[in-house]
């Protein structure tokens, strides 16, 4: 008996002691900490989150946190199912997809066939337009609760492309400036910017983070400002503004996608196809590196300015990162001899503009859209057909070994560079380098 009290009072004093147990020591036992808000300050709009949306500069830096797709893929380039029950099967009517059940969005919704079908319709006719081309329209599955049948395809490439971000599930009736997604934060927008919180529903379990409170700048100086008064945790682009911060490291978490110039039919025959990427191909761009893009390491050797007829070069006026790039690619051009003017406008007006190509020239942004080969080239042919209603989408082909600056010199668009997300961070928050926000912890 003496033996078994001793063993009860043990294991009683643990069971005390346990909720007074330090981060560190949690930490200490191999577990990863939960806790802490990552704070963040962005030249961004930060007004909504939309995963299929190709042009979203919000949703290629936070798009990952909210949203899951029915598929990833592993470092050796093998599919396998996240939001899917297993593979997709092949049937006599085609290739089928079944959603795993029981799966609920951040605001609580179950999520049915009927969502799964209209969320890869939705992305069908927007980012994912070219990747899901190949496997035809889905349809739900007859009697097969929380199914979809693609027409046609090899299962393996269905896979990989129902991988891609642009591919992501959304509830019916989604709304970008609400996004409510299976990922492991949950979004709720305010004055300020977006406020990501874990989710309690998160198909592949909620963040390690309480928050994530991703703030507004007015332009790329408040952003560094922030960070050098340790009022971010994260530089944008650079360690400060005035002065690096003290023990502050470099980040450089990858490609976000692309910053591109439009032609449009306001030009003319400037507007011809090709004809972008010359222009840029030839103008000094390297001052635009310091604005976060990769560009071409040699300066032209004979550099050209801009020759064509005098045009307003239309950019969103929401997000300053674009706004900044636009006046230093101006001056890049030829400055005010060159006849171009910055037009900052409205993002409703931007997307008119965008889908009809009534305008002279226009600075965007286009997402990485996979890791395939030749998902560059299919991003950038999916930008440049929203002003054709996508028929540049089926007339066009291109090798999937083929670069894709050798795809825009047969398209009316032109890539000034490449925009990674770089800057600085401390080591309070760990994984940050990845930028896989829900695997992101505080250091104890």
């Amino acid at each position: 008996m003496s033996s078994r009290r001793e063993v009860l009072r043990v294991l009683a004093a643990a069971l005390c002691a346990a909720p007074f147990l330090t981060p560190s020591a949690v930490h200490a036992r191999g577990r990863t900490p939960y806790g802490g808000t990552l704070r963040l300050h962005l030249p961004f709009a930060l007004e909504g989150v939309d995963p299929h949306d190709l042009f979203d500069l919000d949703a290629a830096v936070l798009g990952g946190a909210l949203f899951d797709s029915l598929y990833a893929v592993d470092d050796k380039g093998r599919p396998y199912a996240t939001l899917a029950d297993g593979l997709p099967e092949s049937t006599p009517n085609g290739l089928r997809v079944m959603l795993r059940a029981g799966l609920k969005t951040a605001a609580g919704r179950s999520l049915e066939a009927a969502d799964l079908e209209l969320s890869l319709q939705r992305a069908s006719r927007g980012g994912a337009r070219l990747l899901l081309h190949p496997f035809g329209v889905p349809k739900r599955v007859a009697g097969r609760p929380g199914g979809v049948l693609f027409p046609r395809g090899e299962p393996q490439d269905l896979a990989r492309a129902l991988a891609s971000p642009l591919t992501a599930v959304v509830p019916r009736g989604f709304q970008p400036r609400r996004p409510d997604g299976t990922g492991p934060f949950a979004c709720t927008p305010t004055t300020s910017g977006l406020v990501l919180r874990r989710n309690a529903h998160a198909a592949r379990g909620g963040g390690f983070l309480d928050a994530i409170d991703a703030r507004r700048s007015p332009d790329l100086a408040a952003a560094l400002r922030a960070f050098e008064a340790s009022e971010a945790d994260l530089g944008w682009l650079a360690s400060g503004l005035h002065r690096a911060r003290r023990q502050a490291r470099q980040l450089d978490a990858g490609t976000l996608g692309w910053v591109v110039m439009a032609t449009g039919r306001q030009l003319g025959p400037w507007a011809a196809p090709g004809v972008a990427q010359t222009v840029l191909d030839e103008s000094p761009l390297g001052s635009l590196s310091a604005l976060g893009l990769t560009v071409p390491s040699a300066t032209p050797a004979a550099p050209r300015p801009w020759r064509g007829p005098a045009t307003e070069l239309l950019v969103d006026a929401r997000t300053p990162q674009l706004l900044a790039i636009a006046r230093a690619l101006t001056e890049a051009l030829g400055g005010g001899g060159s006849g171009i003017t910055v037009s900052p406008v409205p993002s409703a007006t931007l997307l008119a503009k965008r889908t009809t190509g009534d305008y002279g020239l226009l600075l965007d942004f286009v997402r990485v859209i996979g890791t395939e080969p030749g998902d560059d080239a299919r991003a950038l042919l999916t930008a440049a057909s929203v002003a054709t209603g996508g028929q540049l989408v089926t007339t066009s082909s291109f090798s999937s070994r083929e670069p894709y600056g050798g795809v825009t010199r047969r398209l009316p668009l032109g890539v000034v560079g490449a925009l990674r997300l770089r800057g600085a961070h401390l080591d309070t928050f760990v994984g940050l380098d990845r930028w896989q926000l829900g695997e992101v912890y505080a250091r104890p």
